[in-house]
């Protein structure tokens, strides 16, 4: 029996010993004979080494095992720090992701409501309404192509507070 590092466990190397993740959780029970399947899951995992039946000491030593405690659990609380910080992110982009989602499905919605509305005004006040619940604009305007002239000109804008500061944006 031998401690035999992740890396050079084989397919068909047989545990000497009940593999623990460090968490305490068993992974896999002695006597077991190792496949492919069983090295990706245990480097998955992290396991750093195993003992093995038949294995001499000669295969180096799990990195584990080189490291100072008090380094090692610097390196854990950094690593859990990141991690921790990582996660918030995931989850902001995992709201933002699904909030984007509903306002897609909401489209559909849009499209049957759009199709009841005549007035042009209407049309642009209720897609001014989507898009501000879609991206948090302050105010938001929209403007309509005269065809006689090709000018473009002001149809609707909102807050109308804002009107006058549009004109000035748009018109040179």
């Amino acid at each position: 029996m031998g401690r035999v590092n992740i890396d050079a466990l084989k397919p068909g190397m047989v545990l000497a010993e009940d593999l623990y993740h460090s968490n305490g959780r068993l992974l896999l029970s002695k006597g077991v004979s190792l496949d492919s399947t069983h090295l990706r899951i245990l480097k998955i995992w992290g396991v750093g080494a195993a003992e093995i039946e038949g294995a001499s000491g000669s295969f180096p030593p799990p990195l584990g095992d080189e490291i100072e405690p008090a380094v090692l659990q610097a390196a854990e609380q950094i690593t859990q720090k990141q991690f921790s910080q990582s996660n918030k992110e995931l989850e902001e982009a995992n709201r933002f992701t699904i909030d984007a989602l509903e306002m897609a499905a909401s489209l559909g919605d849009f499209q049957s409501s759009i199709h009841k509305l005549q007035d042009p005004l209407a049309i642009l006040q209720e897609t001014g309404s989507r898009v501000k619940r879609l991206l948090p604009f302050q105010a938001i305007a929209f403007y309509i192509l005269d065809e006689a002239n090709s000018n473009f000109t002001l149809a609707h804008g909102d807050p109308e507070s804002q009107l006058d500061l549009f004109k000035k944006e748009v018109d040179f």
